[in-house]
C-alpha cells in the first residue's frame, strides 16, 4: 500500500496561513521570507497570501 504525504494546505485561513509562514521560517532562517522561499518551500502560492492579507507586505511583516 502507498502512503500518500498531503503536501498542500488543507485549510486557508488566516491562522493555518501563519502556521505556514512560521514552518517556512524555520526553514529559511533569520532572514526575510521572500516570494521565492513561499514558491519553493510553501504549501500555498503567495497569491493566497496576497488575497487573504491584502498585499505581500503586510504578511512577512
Amino acid at each position: 500500500m502507498v502512503k500518500f504525504e498531503i503536501d498542500f494546505l488543507e485549510d486557508y485561513s488566516q491562522p493555518a496561513l501563519i502556521g505556514e509562514l512560521k514552518r517556512i521560517q524555520k526553514i529559511v532562517g533569520d532572514r526575510s521570507i521572500t516570494r521565492a522561499d513561499i514558491g519553493q518551500y510553501g504549501k500555498a502560492s503567495w497569491h493566497v497570501y496576497f488575497k487573504k492579507f491584502g498585499s505581500f507586505s503586510k504578511v512577512v511583516l
